[in-house]
């Protein structure tokens, strides 16, 4: 991704908007809690660091009830 097309993407939301971020692994059905974040600044580009804990299943109940959540085959050029 190229920083034009996430300034695109992000200017698509109110400016105060919250930032969320899933960081799973599909073909396991796992999901990794994110831990913190970074941004860091001495790359020469953007570059986020994202700490994260221990796989969770993506089965368990409390991924249930997320509001608005659809599944990943709804997004285009995510999964076949």
């Amino acid at each position: 991704m190229k920083n034009s097309e996430l300034k695109e993407y992000l200017d698509t939301f109110h400016a105060d908007a919250e930032v969320s971020v899933i960081i799973a692994n599909p073909k396991e059905r796992k999901r990794y809690p994110l831990k913190d974040y970074h941004g860091v600044t001495d790359l020469g580009k953007p570059v986020f660091l994202l700490e994260v804990g221990k796989p969770e299943n993506l089965e368990e109940e409390k991924d249930a009830d997320i509001p608005g959540q659809m599944e990943i085959g709804d997004i285009p050029g995510v999964m076949p």
